[in-house]
């Protein structure tokens, strides 16, 4: 049938010309017998009422927005927002709020509730310069997740009001920040009497990529100016191109370490996994997906940061590591203690949520941070006066583990220097001496060449003389069969 086309931009339009255009077009669909027009008259003036409203212009616009990221539009709803919505072309969150200040009279305003993405991530640049030079921003309220009471509660929100004019000189943009509460009736509540901030509109302009911040940072150095941080590999298969250590008999050629995200901040971890790299050639270069990232960090010190949650970091290894990793590589190598003091304080985590509250913060994001190389120097000095501890774990999930069922190696922190600890006596005991009953070895105790600390390799050259014990056919009966001695005999 035919229907009114209303213009994709909003224009004032005359209601008795749209009435008479609406009566005649169904007319016409009435003599020719649609039976859908018919019924479809309560329905066609409901078009009428949206496009009367889209048409006018209004004092005061408040809203909640749709939820759809760039990557779930389908092709017309990207292109449609891509050629009138540029700017916020990543969401419609963003594309929505574009639209509402296009309907807001001059000096009017806009209270929304919206995804709080755009205040930080690059991709968001463009919009937020333009927000900051052609917009009053009055209050920003962050309420972070489950600030709704409906299952949405997954959602990183902000309340948002804006003016829609021009700011003038010294425009204060003011904000509070709730998003630490984690539920819906306890922010409502700290939004009553939550502390204010001001800080200078015009003055976020400087701010690393245009962040729109609580507080400014452009008197302070940023981690970035001394180091780089680089995006970790994406095998394009997991479960084809990443296995355990355990699981390969053999590495070979084909494998190499591939190092991943750690739960908490540990000096040396992530060291669970090999890669199947086949020296850059096999399928890493034509699985779908799959992308060499991260390959200039590889042979370089730094600090691996796992980008979800609490930001836990690692010394990185100096070799492959996954995607949802960043390696932070000083520019001056002599920087890396200091780097490490810092990204494995608590000062760290809070210097990066306080400009990305994203669940997955980008590896970009990550150096944007101010950072005091003096303050840090001096922390690294007293906490580590002979140097970052060479690599060791007493956790047989590491690579780097000597292998030795009860052998420990610690921190001292009387004499900041690695230490042989008491022997272990936890859970792992019976499954190292297992294992070694059975014959596993450990790669550090296949490979010569690998980086340890020495104490550590103390206890690879102890595990060797473990080696008379293992069982030389790899089967252990539990009770004596055949002349085979009982499998608890072996085990002591």
């Amino acid at each position: 049938g035919s229907l009114i086309r209303v213009d994709n931009q909003p224009t004032l339009v005359d209601r008795t010309i749209l009435e008479k255009k609406f009566e005649q077009a169904l007319r016409r669909e009435k003599e020719v017998g649609d039976p859908v027009a018919e019924t479809f008259g309560e329905t066609g003036h409901g078009v009428l009422k949206a496009a009367e409203l889209l048409s006018g212009r209004y004092n005061y616009i408040i809203t909640n927005v749709p939820y759809l990221s760039r990557g779930g539009q389908g092709d017309l709803l990207r292109s449609f927002i891509e050629e009138h919505h540029p700017r916020g072309k990543n969401d419609i969150a963003t594309a929505f709020l574009e639209r509402c200040l296009f309907f807001c009279r001059p000096g009017g305003k806009v209270s929304i509730v919206l995804p709080q993405n755009w205040l930080f991530l690059t991709s968001y640049r463009q919009f937020r310069e333009h927000l900051l030079k052609n917009e009053c921003l009055d209050l920003l309220a962050w309420l972070g997740p489950k600030a709704f009471q409906t299952p949405m509660w997954d959602f990183n929100v902000l309340l948002l009001n804006i003016s829609h004019t021009k700011p003038p000189v010294g425009h204060l943009l003011c904000g509070l920040n709730v998003s630490e509460e984690r539920d819906a009736g306890v922010k409502a509540r700290s939004l009553l009497d939550a502390e204010v901030v001001c800080v200078e509109q015009a003055g976020q302009l400087e701010n690393p990529d245009a962040r729109i911040l609580l507080e400014l940072i452009t008197d302070e150095d940023l981690l970035s100016e001394i180091s780089y941080s680089y995006h970790g590999l994406t095998s394009g298969d997991v479960p084809r191109m990443r296995f355990n250590f355990w699981e390969i008999g053999k590495p070979g050629s084909i494998w190499i370490p591939y190092q991943g995200t750690v739960g908490e901040t540990t000096c040396y971890g992530g060291n669970e996994c090999l890669l199947r790299w086949d020296d850059g050639d096999g399928a890493i270069r034509i699985l779908p997906g799959a992308r060499r990232d991260g390959l200039d960090a590889w042979g370089k010190g730094g600090v691996l940061v796992s980008q979800m949650g609490n930001l836990s970091v690692t010394i990185y290894g100096k070799f492959a590591f996954d995607n949802n990793t960043a390696a932070i590589i000083p520019q001056i190598p002599a920087y890396l203690p200091a780097i490490w003091c810092f990204c494995s304080s608590p000062d760290y985590y809070t210097a990066v949520r306080e400009i990305d509250q994203k669940l997955s913060v980008t590896s970009a994001t990550l150096v944007k941070v101010p950072f005091d190389l003096p303050h840090w120097q001096k922390v690294a000095t007293e906490q580590y006066p002979h140097g970052l501890p060479e690599p060791h774990s007493d956790d047989p999930t590491q690579w780097i583990f000597h292998g030795h069922p009860c052998g420990s190696v610690i921190w001292d922190e009387e004499t900041k220097m690695l230490a042989r600890g008491p022997l272990r006596t936890d859970g792992t005991v019976l499954h190292v001496a297992i294992a070694r009953l059975l014959g596993y070895r450990w790669p550090a105790e296949l490979d010569p060449e690998m980086e340890l600390a020495d104490l550590q390799r103390e206890w690879v050259i102890e595990s060797e003389k473990l080696l008379q014990f293992a069982d030389q056919d790899g089967i252990v009966c539990i009770p004596p069969v055949r002349g085979e001695r009982p499998a608890v005999e072996l085990l002591r």
